[in-house]
This record gives C-alpha cells, structure tokens and sequence, in this order.
C-alpha cells in the first residue's frame, strides 16, 4: 500500500509519501513546508487570513504532488493550531472541498501518545523508562513509559509560537517579558511534570524541530560544518542553558547570524530553549537522546496496527476491486464457502455461453463480485435477503468501482431469487438499456448458479456447457447425490431460456452413472 501521511502542524506543514508491506514501511520521498499556522493564531484566537490562504495552498501543493506520484490514499491530521484556533474548522472543511482530504484533529493527549509511540520503535530504552519531550508551535507533548507501553501522555500550552504570540512583545526580549515568560512556563511545568516524575524515568529524549535545531547550534560552536547525524545525538542542560543565556540578549538581526540557527525559528527558538533547560531541571536531567522521529512515524505506525487485518489482505489480494469485494463478504458472512462455489458455478456458465450473451471480461468480473456478494443480505434476516444484499451492496463504499458498476452488481445479486427483473422495479428501471441486459442476462446465470449448490455442500465439482444446435447442454459433475440442487437449478432454466433464446438441458455425472433432466 502506498500513503501520504500529512502533519498540519502549528510551525511546519509535513509530507511523507510511504510505502507499508506488512509489518514494515519505507519513506519514499518527504515535503516540507514553514507555513507558520500558529502565526498570530493563539494571539487572536483564530487562524489569520494570510496564514489561512497560505496553510490551504500548501495542502493543496502536496496533495498535488502525491497523486501526481500515483498515491490517492491520504491520512491527515492537525495539530494545535487548528485544534485551538476558532476557525480551524472551517480551514478543515476548505481543506476537503479543495482535495477531497479528510484531516483528523488530534487532541493533544493522541499528539503525546503517538510520539512517543515513534520513540519507542526507533530509539533503545535498554530497559530503562523514559521520558519524551516534543516542543511543538502551539504546545508541549510529554509522554512517559518503557519498551512495551505509554503510561503517561499529557499536553501543556507551552508551544515556541504560543509563548512567543503571549510573552514577546519587544526585540530583542524585555528583562520583564523575560520574567513574565519563565514565570509561565515554570507554573506550567509544575502541575504537568508531575506525573512523569512519579514513574522515575532514567531516559530523556528530545524530539522536535526546535530541539534539533537547539542541538544544531550547540554542535556549530565547536565544529564548522553541520552535525551529520541527528538522529541519537546527545544534548546537554549544560548547552542548553549557555544557549539560552546567548539568545536572551539578541535581536533577530542578530539571532540570524548565529551558526546552525535556522532563519524560521528566528522569532521562536527562544521561547522553545527556555522551556527545554526547565523541563530539564525540573525532571532532573543532565541530558537527553535526540529522536528525529515524531507524530509522523507515530502516526504511521498507529495506522499499520489499526489497519492490520486490511493491509495484510492487501498483500494477498493484490487487486484493489476483489479486496474490496472480500472485505465486505468478509464482514457479512462468516462461512464463504458458498459464495465462492456460486461464483465459480457462475463464472463456468459464462464462459460456456459466452457465443449467445456476447458480454467481454468486464461483464464476467461483475457478476463475479455479484455472485460473491449475492447472500450478504442474511446479515440482515433471512426474508428479503436479496434485497438486504442489494442494499448492502449499493450502500458501500467499493473502492475501485464506478457508481453504475456497483448498481449493476447490486441489481444481480438482488435478482439471484424470486422474481426475476421487471421494468416497473425502481432500483432496475433506473439503469441505462445496456446495463437492464447486462443484469437480465448474468442475474439469470447466477439464479442457475445458486441452484447447482442449493444443499451449501459443493457436490458440483464441475460443469461443462455445450451448445448443441438450438439448445444448451449442461453437464454437472456431481460428488454425491445432486437431487437437490437439479431441482433447485431446474426451477430457473426458464429464465436462462428465455434471455439466451436456446433451451437447456441439464445432464448428470457421477460415479459412473449418467443421466439427463430435460
């Protein structure tokens, strides 16, 4: 299966197109873009219209760039800015019309869980519990657990664009803005701290653009060139704190010119720095592991398990038309022994009679999927199953098929029983000329089909169809005594008779005696 994960962040809007194959996936290309939702957003309460317009252009830019890459399956989520902002909603809902994505709005509890999630599938606690540090736009993510479980996620208002919308006024930073700005986060901190404290946890990671790029900087005073591995890198309090105490008295002028800072952090990173020294002191780490894994590997690996059951008939079932069609039977009916003994029946006297119906290969796949799909209606109740089948099949979301293609099946399969079709039937008059043949014709192919296994013990092993002058002669292989399902079929070769214009003729084999029903 291949994916676009879509991360509509407070700072940064992320892309990874993927490529899942059963327990594992790849990263087959990445895009990033500083849309600075948050920008304004937690000062006035709603996304800006600049940040708006600008948000929904690079939504559209990567939806544009992955179904141009042949992905069509999107799952998106937004994060804070969107969930705080008044009008998050409808930047969602524009989201949808503009690309047809439907975006999930993570609450800040999820936003933890998932990190931490990604941590813990890419870094080695060694047995260890551990506690995670995401320092986002609109709010910090702290999560806390081992190796095998999460055991505390929690969100706090402490994101770099939120404080600096609530604190930074002045340029550079006023000593009382200072003040007011460590006073927020030190009460923040205190009540949102202390469950993590209570686990004890001897690991700290630290995942984040803000605190990559912390790392960056720290790397940059002692080295020219940049850190190459970021991944698992180590970030001290200690360089944390001589960060903080260089950035206070700077300009963004002069915020620009340090080495390794990254020019759209120019405005956040210190709010982000002052938050990461304290969290520090307050869990009383002298270090912590940087993780470039985040909500976006959490979320995917979130999706592989919730999807689990689906991407592994995904892997089996190649053709995106008959995993669907599997799946619904799947969900409908526990024993499928008889819907695929009815659609082979089915599929043998289509071929066999293919010279007088003259219907090609995408006649055969429908009433295939038909004859797969024909008793889902039992989920319902027995009387009217076919009729709960048509509805069923009508009222599901088949990926792969067209709207008139899944009427067509809808159609087959409602008419497998009683009454075959009638032009004063709403559901059948509505179909196009061509399609009202197509269903008269395999509806009466299928109705022979469901006879030849109306005892549900496959006793037909096998058919052969041969057209012998005017008429038509089915022989059936029978493993045991047929009586039933004759006289089931026979019931139907009226209709067969009277769609194909030849009468048929039904013979018998079995265990070396033959007979013929006329």
């Amino acid at each position: 299966m291949k994916l676009a994960v879509m991360d509509i962040g407070t700072n940064s809007i992320h892309m990874y197109l993927v490529a899942i194959d059963g327990d594992d996936y790849r990263i087959l290309g990445r895009e990033r873009e500083m849309a600075r939702l948050g920008d304004g957003c937690f000062r006035e309460g709603r996304l800006p219209t600049e940040t708006f317009i600008r948000g929904l252009e690079t939504v559209r830019r990567f939806h544009q760039h992955a179904t141009g890459r042949g992905i069509r399956r999107f799952f998106a989520f937004a994060t804070s800015a969107v969930r705080f902002a008044s009008n998050g909603g409808e930047f969602l809902e524009q989201v949808r019309k503009l690309t047809g994505i439907r975006v999930r709005v993570l609450s800040g509890e999820e936003e933890a869980r998932l990190v931490f999630l990604a941590v813990q599938n890419s870094i080695d606690f060694d047995g260890k519990r551990a506690a995670v540090l995401d320092i986002g736009g609109g709010s910090l993510e702290v999560g806390a657990g081992d190796e095998k479980r999460v055991l505390v996620s929690t969100c706090l208002p402490l994101g770099c664009a939120r404080l600096r919308d609530q604190f930074v006024h002045t340029d550079p930073i006023s000593r009382r803005e200072l003040r007011a700005l460590e006073a927020e986060i030190d009460h923040r901190l205190d009540d949102g701290l202390r469950r993590v404290k209570v686990l004890g946890p001897s690991l700290l990671v630290g995942t984040s653009g803000t605190i990559q790029n912390l790392k960056q900087i720290a790397h940059r005073v002692k080295a020219r060139d940049p850190l190459e591995q970021m991944h698992c890198a180590r970030l001290t309090l200690g360089q944390v704190e001589e960060l903080c105490e260089r950035l206070e008295p700077l300009s963004a002028a002069e915020r620009l010119k340090v080495p390794g800072l990254d020019p759209d952090r120019c405005d956040l990173l210190l709010p982000g720095a002052l938050t990461l020294k304290r969290a520090m002191q307050k869990l009383d780490f002298d270090e912590l592991i940087v993780s470039e894994r985040a909500v976006r590997e959490g979320a995917i690996l979130d999706f592989m398990e919730r999807n689990r059951s689906k991407l592994e008939m995904e892997t089996k079932v190649p053709d995106v038309r008959l995993r669907n069609v599997l799946g619904l039977l799947e969900r409908c009916t526990p024993d499928t022994r008889h819907p695929e003994q009815v659609a082979r029946l089915a599929l043998g006297l289509f071929d066999g009679t293919a010279p007088l119906h003259r219907m090609g290969p995408e006649e055969r796949e429908l009433l295939h999927y038909a004859a797969l799909l024909h008793d889902i209606g039992y989920l319902v109740s027995y009387e009217r199953h076919h009729r709960h089948s048509y509805y069923l099949i009508a009222n599901t979301e088949l990926d792969g098929f067209s709207r008139d293609e899944i009427l067509v099946m809808a159609n087959v399969a409602r008419y497998h029983r009683r009454s075959p079709p009638r032009a004063r039937h709403e559901e059948f008059a509505s179909l196009s000329g061509r399609d009202r043949r197509t269903v008269s014709v395999l509806s009466a192919l299928l109705r022979v089909a469901e006879g030849l296994d109306r005892g549900h013990y496959s006793i037909v092993r096998s058919l052969r169809v041969r057209l012998d002058g005017s008429g038509i002669l089915l022989t059936v292989v029978a493993a045991g005594d047929p009586s039933l399902e004759l006289w089931a079929a026979s019931r139907y070769l009226e209709v067969v008779e009277e769609e194909l214009k030849r009468t048929v003729r039904i013979r018998v084999e079995r265990a070396g005696a033959a007979g013929e029903i006329a």
